[in-house]
């Protein structure tokens, strides 16, 4: 079946399929550790994960993708605490 495709493109197609796999196993550990970590840091730790798999790693995409990462995981804890009175889960972690 791949024969059809031209030499260039089996790279790209076998990076590509490892990073898919590689990001649905760091979902399948960030809904194992949402229970113990709380929303704010497991979806901190896998978006940023997510963020690097995905890009270059460089000072610059690091420090883009830690500002993103922190901007939804406590953006959206905020918004849904305070508009839609509805929390999230705080995890072991953090419970009082």
């Amino acid at each position: 079946m791949l024969d059809r495709f031209p030499n260039w493109f089996l790279p790209f197609w076998r990076f590509y399929a490892c990073i898919s796999f590689a990001i649905f196993g760091l979902l399948a550990v960030y809904l194992g550790a949402l229970p113990y970590a709380g929303f704010s840091l497991a979806t901190f730790v896998f978006l940023l994960i997510a963020q690097l798999l995905i890009a270059d790693i460089s000072k610059k995409t690091v420090i883009q993708s830690v500002i993103a990462a922190l901007i939804f995981s406590v953006g959206l804890n905020m918004l849904f605490a305070g508009v839609f009175n509805v929390f999230l889960p705080r995890g072991v972690l953090f419970a009082g």
